[in-house]
Parts: C-alpha cells; structure tokens; sequence
C-alpha cells in the first residue's frame, strides 16, 4: 500500500511511535506543510511505500538446482513481491537524493520530506522481524541502500559539534547482508527515465556545498534513524557470525552485508562495524583465482557472471567510500579487487572466459556498452580508485550512471565531483 507520510498519522501508524507522538507528529505536518507550500516551485514530497516490518519467503530457485541457476518462477515472484515495497522506498530515496545534489533551490524541502520518510521506517523498527534464511540472506542490501541515501541526506544537514552519545556510537557488534535476484536489475527498472535524467541536467549549480537549515525536530529524528540502522547492524553481523551459510559466506551476500556495514560504520562512527566490512572483503578476496574470478560465483551455471559482478559492485563501492575517509584494507587486498574488477571487465567483453569454466552461455550480454546502466553503475566508483582513461572514455556516452541501492547517481558522486575538485584546485 502507498501513503504519504502525513496519513501514516492518520491511519495510527506503529505502536513504537507512541512513546514520540508529538515529535513525530510535528516532523510530518512541517513536511506536509513544505510539500504544499513548495508545489509552485516544482517539489512535491512523494508518496513512499509503507514501511517494511516482516520478510520471509524462500530460495528464487528451484529445490533440485544445486548450482542455484535454475529460477522458480512462481518462487521467485513471492521474493520480489515481498521485497518490492523495500526496494521502492530505495529507489525514491536514491532519486531524492540525486535531486538534491542538483536542486539547491529545493534542497531544504527535499532533505525534510527524505528525513521525514526514513524516520517513519526507523520508528515502525522496519526489518525486525526476518523470520527465514533466505530473508536474512536478501534483506541488508535493501539496508544499505536505505544508510547510504539517509548518509547524503545527512551531509546536507549541519552538524553540531557536540561529543557523539554512546547510545550511537557504541551499539553494535556487526551485521549483515544479501543476494539479488539475477533479474532484480529489472525491477531497478532503469527508473531513471527521461523525467529524472532532465533532474539530473539542472541548470543550477552541481557543486554548490550549501547546507539546509532544518527544524530541531529533524536533528533529533536522526538520533532515532541511527539508532535504527546500528540494531539492524548489530542484527546483520550476528546472522553472519553465528548462523551465514559457508558458501554464502564468502560470495556476493557477504559483500552486500559488507557495504551496508560499512556505511554504517562510517554514519554512526563505529570502527567495529567498519572493520567487519573490511574483514568481509578479505574473506571473500582470499577465494580468488589467479585470473581474477571469483570461485564461488563461478559455481553458479549461467548466472556466473552475473554474480562475478553482483559481488565486485559492492565491494569496489565500499572500497571508494572508505578511500574518502582515508581507510582500507592492505595493498595485498586492493591489488586482489581490482583483480577481480578486471577479470569482470574481460568476462564482459568475452564472456567465453566464464563460459569455459561453467560449461554454460552466460545471461550477461557480450560488450560493455551493451549492459544495462545499473549493472555497471559501479565502473565510477572503480574509476574513483584507480584512473584508466579508456575506460573512462568508453563508459562516457553512457553517463550518468546509476543503481539505486549502490546510492543513486554514480557519476555525480564519483565522477562529477572529482572533476570538480580538480577544477578548484
């Protein structure tokens, strides 16, 4: 069901807002307020799924598919129909977020109609009751994307310079994450149509670092969301810890777990967390072959490189994110990424390189300029770590880049605001 944040009031909303129903109360009306107020001037908050609380469903794939390539139909609608209000909310926030960057003139409207969303998620407890393996193993890529739309958000929000609480900084121990499903890339439905790529040409300035000033109401709604996001951390790392799979373990789950943690991490300030993200990247990285596949995607028939990607994507990501707040992991390890990255870049040029291992046509097209923008959204954030100006040159006409649970718009993060720098410099 789709609402507005204003009638979730309405409708009662969630017990857990009863013990902050004034606060609460008053983020919705100045959002509701904003919204009306602003429609001349072309925002208007949207409509935003109603939050998620339970998940659980089964595998994608049919029982008898030991490399877990054969999808079960009906199996697999029962998944997307269960994660798809999740993977709205993300969506909306990733294109909120995008929006804002570009759109000063609104930013302070956007930035309180995205809070405002977010907080109703965090005080409904979004994502506490993950009740079958499967769920645990698909539900924290939809967190990730979730911490790194609300981290933009937050970036836009002036800080004070007070001494963080140890009710943010220290919950937690670690977390976890999740597998998309082979074809989710269609149901990221490239929603950036022509609507939101004309957003993401404004003529106003891209570059301009101007904050918001928001209500004190909106400040203390972000204690409430990273509260929220350190339990699902805490959650997330304990699965992982004590109940994830082996295989699972070391594949493209383990590295979606990874960059939700790490953007975690870096939002609440918890080394803890940031450094279960880097130990997941060794983990995964020892497994690798010489050539720079990755072994345990390998084993997945015609889906192999898919998922070669769908775990390189993730941690490249992670990588560049860590890289702005000068952290990393060893040279061993980065020199082992971008192995992997490069054998991806290969393998879609020639997906015979996979096919020789699995025996199997691969579902991945041939040629880079044949993929969908989401599924190689990640090349900017690679850029971002290693120059390579052919690449660069070859992915330009495809600009901008964007997967929203990666965090929206790649290009203005990683591309455009590198060029920016430069030129200020």
């Amino acid at each position: 069901m789709i609402y507005k944040i204003e009638e979730w009031i309405r409708k009662g909303g969630r017990a857990t807002l009863l013990a902050t129903p004034l606060l609460f109360a008053s983020l919705v009306s100045q959002a509701a307020t904003s919204s009306s107020d602003n429609e001349a001037e072309g925002f208007q908050c949207p409509d935003f799924p109603e939050a998620t609380i339970s998940l659980s469903y089964g595998s994608r794939y049919k029982d008898d598919s030991k490399s877990r390539s054969e999808l079960d139909k009906e199996a697999n609608a029962a998944v997307n129909k269960a994660l798809g209000p999740s993977d709205k909310f993300i969506q909306i926030l990733a294109r909120l977020a995008d929006k804002a960057q570009k759109k000063t003139s609104q930013r302070e409207d956007i930035v309180r109609c995205a809070i405002g969303a977010i907080h109703q998620w965090a005080e409904a407890d979004s994502f506490s009751e993950i009740d079958s393996l499967t769920a645990n193993l698909s539900y924290a890529s939809r967190v990730g994307g979730i911490a790194i739309a609300y981290a933009q958000f937050k970036a836009l929000i002036p800080q004070e310079q007070a001494e963080p609480t140890n009710e943010v900084t220290s919950v937690g121990q670690l977390q976890l994450l999740e597998e998309t499903d082979p074809q989710d890339a269609e149901q990221e439905a490239e929603t950036t149509s022509a609507k939101d790529a004309d957003d993401l040409v404004d003529p106003e300035s891209q570059s301009e670092k101007k904050t918001v000033q928001l209500p004190q109401e909106y400040r203390e709604s972000t204690t409430t969301i990273e509260h929220w996001l350190a339990g699902l951390g805490d959650s997330i790392i304990h699965f992982w810890e004590t109940d994830g799979p082996p295989m699972a373990s070391k594949n493209n789950l383990r590295a979606w777990a990874a960059l939700a943690i790490i953007q975690i991490g870096l939002t609440v300030e918890n080394e803890d967390f940031i450094e279960w993200g880097l130990e997941s990247h060794r983990v995964i990285l020892d497994t690798i072959d010489p050539d720079g596949s990755l072994p345990m995607e390998m084993r997945r028939g015609r889906y192999a490189l898919h998922y070669q990607l769908h775990a390189v994507a993730p941690m490249v990501t992670a990588t560049a994110m860590l890289k702005e707040a000068d952290k990393r992991n060893p040279q061993l390890y980065m020199d082992r990424l971008m192995m992997a990255a490069k054998f991806s870049l290969r393998a879609i040029e020639k997906p015979e390189l996979v096919e020789e291992k699995t025996d199997k046509p691969q579902t991945v097209k041939s040629g880079l300029l044949e993929q969908k923008k989401y599924q190689i959204a990640w090349l900017e954030p690679l850029l971002a770590l290693e120059e390579d100006p052919q690449l660069d040159a070859t992915i330009n006409d495809l600009r901008p880049l964007r997967n929203s649970k990666l965090g929206g718009n790649m290009t203005l993060r990683f591309h455009d605001r590198k060029i920016d720098k430069l030129d200020s410099e």
